[in-house]
């Protein structure tokens, strides 16, 4: 495993544990946090051997293998079905639960996931949200269609969002979402 890779995982674990101590806490008791994390170790290190299972050494097809069903195991104990390649670097998810995230969908840097959210196309189209870096989705958020969220917007609780957001620092609320005003980003 590369450097890169390495301190993409050292970075997101200290998303999830402020400290060495904190994580032996999260493993002996087996807390939310630990699963969640464990999901997000086997994510990336699918994502490191899928990138390595193109040149098809044998090494990196059984840890493809190995990883995928991980992944898959851990993801259906805990609710989701995200694929690879669509999270940015240092995603954090707050809860388990129903989570679904679609192949074409991009989520940028440093998101926040609070928990039941949905990311996905309308019938029919091949094409997903793209979501901007620091972006928060509240608890039972949808994002629907071909659209874009800019940088640093938050979706509230319970909305769904079937339009575009342009401005960076949006906050959206409502059943369809509505823009209710525009933080300022810093």
């Amino acid at each position: 495993m590369n450097r890169e890779y390495r301190a993409l995982l050292n970075y997101e674990k200290n998303k999830y544990f402020c400290s060495y101590t904190e994580y032996i806490k999260s493993v002996i008791l087996k807390t939310d946090d630990y699963f969640i994390w464990k999901f997000l170790f086997y994510l990336r290190k699918l994502e490191y051997f899928k990138a390595k299972f193109l040149s098809k050494k044998w090494f990196a097809i059984i840890a493809y293998t190995y990883y995928y069903r991980k992944k898959n195991s851990l993801g259906r104990k805990l609710g989701f079905d995200i694929p690879t390649d669509v999270l940015g670097k240092g995603a954090r998810i707050f809860h388990k639960g129903p989570l679904v995230i679609n192949p074409n969908a991009k989520i940028g840097d440093d998101c926040i996931i609070v928990g039941n959210c949905c990311i996905g196309n309308v019938k029919g189209e091949d094409k997903a949200p793209q979501l901007g870096d620091r972006c928060m989705l509240g608890w039972g958020s949808g994002i629907f269609g071909d659209i874009t969220i800019a940088d640093a917007s938050k979706i509230g609780a319970g909305a769904i969002v079937v339009k575009s957001a342009l401005e960076p620092g949006s906050v959206l609320v409502g059943v369809p979402a509505r823009l209710i005003r525009v933080d300022r980003v810093v």
